[in-house]
């Protein structure tokens, strides 16, 4: 449910839920209090201080943040963020749901706006993962469930295939699209459509694996001769729905797959940069595989290149590509995590020195190396 309203106390954000709507509050309640036993700092999740009724109104009490990554973007225009900046919020969202992975609770409901900046000013790109209203546990879904915001839903919620917190890991390759993009990669306004772009960027789920979708006749079907399934066209769509596909985006002809797209944005023939390129197009098609069961979980993703940076490591003191890109990590992501957790991540500055001091990075210190467009199609 959408809340009444937001007001922001001091340290504390309310979030007043509207009248009658008793048993969403009760089900993000019971989110909300499974949650609480993360530490919020170390799973980027936020912290949620109480619930109380207030003029028979439902409210809940969190820690106050700075905006969503939904605003950055818009500040910024829609500029596709660089690499650097993408790879710190992605990893920090991958913690966040391998904590939920292990409690069993799918969030259901990533997109920019859910992203919050913790501080942007003094911890450039540090976040948290907020609103649990559409939060549940794993058990509880059923194929066929809505659920997800319609340009980040995952293949299998639209067919009607099983479910699992594999739907998250789709919404974060949504989410890296979106900040490498400036936009949705998938359409929002034609289900149609939406499957299309999917099947011409991603390729289409295995026929064994549509077999079992409920919805899956709304959108393929099986010619007489070829028993395998193919994606219906859009006049066969209208029959059998009664729905009109929108007319197609210039995606379907401006690339041939989601490899191509991404080389064909942003692509300025830095070397360096294009190894960094290829790693983050790796970890992408693998969060957003059409088959959910190989699907990349989060422990998965967190050991991968991109994030890892090991492709990085002998660019490190010898190119500005390599300083900045671990210097964003450094400051977004290590000072809340155990020893352990970053032994993966080299974060040792140029001298070899573990103790030297954590930088301060703002936007305007990375304009001048990396520009971004000066224009995004929407």
């Amino acid at each position: 449910p959408k809340p009444l309203h937001i007001d922001t106390i001091g340290q504390y954000t309310v979030k007043i839920l509207k009248k009658g709507e008793e048993h969403f509050i009760q089900s993000e309640v019971e989110m909300l209090e499974a949650i609480r036993t993360l530490d919020p700092d170390k799973t980027n999740i936020v912290r949620f201080i109480e619930s109380f009724r207030f003029q028979n109104l439902s409210c809940l009490v969190f820690e106050n943040l700075d905006r969503s990554l939904w605003d950055l973007m818009k500040e910024r225009q829609w500029h596709p963020m660089h690499l650097s900046e993408i790879r710190p919020v992605t990893q920090q969202l991958l913690v966040a749901f391998q904590a939920l992975k292990g409690l069993g609770i799918m969030h259901t409901d990533l997109k920019p706006d859910n992203v919050m900046l913790v501080n942007h000013k003094d911890k450039p790109f540090k976040i948290k993962l907020i609103d649990f209203g559409l939060a549940r546990s794993e058990y509880q879904v059923q194929p066929g469930m809505v659920m997800q915001p319609f340009p980040y839903r995952a293949p299998e919620v639209t067919l009607g295939l099983p479910l699992s917190t594999a739907v998250d890991m789709w919404g974060v390759g949504c989410i890296m699209a979106h900040m490498y993009f400036g936009q949705s990669l998938f359409p929002s306004n034609c289900a149609y459509h939406y499957v299309q772009v999917i099947l011409h960027l991603l390729g289409q789920p295995d026929h064994w694996h549509l077999d079992s979708g409920t919805n899956v006749w709304k959108y393929f079907t099986r010619d007489p001769i070829n028993p395998e399934w193919r994606l219906r066209t859009p006049y066969e769509y209208e029959v059998v729905t009664g729905i009109k596909p929108q007319e197609t985006s210039n995606i379907l002809t401006l690339c041939k797959d989601l490899g191509h797209l991404v080389q064909m944005l942003q692509n300025n023939g830095d070397p360096i940069e294009q190894k960094d390129r290829m790693a983050f197009l790796s970890l992408l098609e693998s969060c957003l595989h059409v088959n959910s069961e190989v699907r990349i979980t989060p422990s998965e993703a967190m050991t991968h290149n991109f994030l890892t940076m090991a492709h990085l490591v002998d660019d490190k003191g010898t190119s500005t590509y390599g300083e900045i890109a671990f210097q964003f990590m450094k400051a977004s992501c290590m000072s809340h995590l155990d020893e352990t957790d970053t032994a993966q991540i080299a974060t040792q500055d140029s001298s070899g020195n573990k103790d030297s001091e954590e930088p301060r990075l703002y936007f305007s210190d990375y304009s001048n190396y990396s520009k971004a467009p000066t224009s995004a199609t929407r």
